[in-house]
């Protein structure tokens, strides 16, 4: 059995690949968060992304931020996710044997931009389905993510999944 260690804030954790179908760690002190998405693509939010093991290519796409009109919040337009495919792309070929992690600014508006992001990559690169990309990132709990929501500073009066923007 292969063994995949995998680093979360300052801890290591590793694990069979057998049991590796799908991993979440969340640090409760620090509340990094760490999933193995597909094949060597992770996910990260992390307070120090300098803190991941030698064995993974960090990169931010701070360049891609949801721009509000006044509370919205929404999800990343075409251009963002063609632009964040195209960075997935080139980072996986530069570092062909390293996992590659993807970290997320802080907050959970941008954590669900990211998962959004990465899921629209499995989606129109990898040929999986809307339910399957959601399988991944369901273990997520509910402090993670943020609805998106419309422009106005009320409440809003509907929850916009990710799964309904896969769809």
């Amino acid at each position: 059995d292969w063994l995949v260690k995998i680093a979360v804030g300052n801890h290591n954790y590793g694990m069979s690949i057998r049991t590796l179908k799908r991993i979440f760690k969340k640090d409760q002190e620090t509340n990094d968060i760490m999933i193995l998405v597909f094949d060597r693509i992770y996910i990260a939010q992390l307070t120090t992304p300098e803190s991941l093991s030698s064995g993974f290519q960090c990169f931010q796409a701070k360049e891609l931020l949801y721009q509000p009109f006044c509370d919205d919040f929404g999800p990343m337009n075409a251009l963002s996710v063609i632009q964040f495919i195209e960075m997935l792309e080139t980072k996986m070929s530069m570092f062909p044997t390293r996992n590659i992690a993807y970290c997320s600014e802080p907050g959970r508006r941008n954590f669900t931009n990211a998962v959004f992001l990465l899921g629209s990559y499995l989606i129109l690169k990898r040929n999986l389905s809307p339910d399957a990309v959601w399988s991944i990132f369901n273990q997520l709990d509910a402090a993670s993510l943020e609805f998106y929501r419309d422009a106005t500073y009320s409440d809003p009066d509907f929850e916009l999944t990710l799964l309904d923007c896969w769809r």
